[in-house]
């Protein structure tokens, strides 16, 4: 039974460079009090939920959406997006300003050009950002 300072690990999968796909049982006070969740990791350290996350194909890098500060645009919520550069395990926020989006979409790498694309589900432009150097 996990506490409020302590979850359980219920499954961990090695993704390779160092990161791991890890779900977790957490105490909740709402109406269930178990929250079933799976994260992003690199070692120890919890990166972003592992729904909207995505690795590079080199596993130098790995890029999630998130929402640090509160806002929304009609019935939309906004979000940063965010790379972890493994090599000297920095974040940067990579979007000037906040991305209001509701749906899915789908990450695309292009380690070689120095590029992360998001596409949009619903045909709306690509967004297109430039990766921080990679560190040896």
């Amino acid at each position: 039974m996990p506490t409020l300072d302590r979850p359980n690990v219920v499954e961990s999968e090695s993704l390779g460079g160092g990161f791991r796909r890890v779900g977790l049982e957490e105490f909740s006070t709402g109406f269930e009090s178990i929250y079933h969740g799976e994260y992003l990791y690199y070692g120890k350290r919890q990166l972003s939920y592992f729904v909207s996350s995505s690795l590079s194909p080199g596993r130098r890098f790995a890029a999630y959406a998130a929402d640090h500060e509160s806002g929304s645009q009609g019935d939309q919520d906004g979000f940063h997006v965010y790379v972890f550069r493994a090599a000297d395990q920095q974040i940067f926020r990579i979007t000037q300003e906040r991305v209001y989006y509701v749906g899915e979409f789908k990450w695309e790498w292009d380690e070689a050009a120095g590029h992360l694309f998001l596409h949009f589900k619903d045909g709306r432009p690509t967004e297109k950002f430039l990766l921080p150097p990679a560190k040896a």
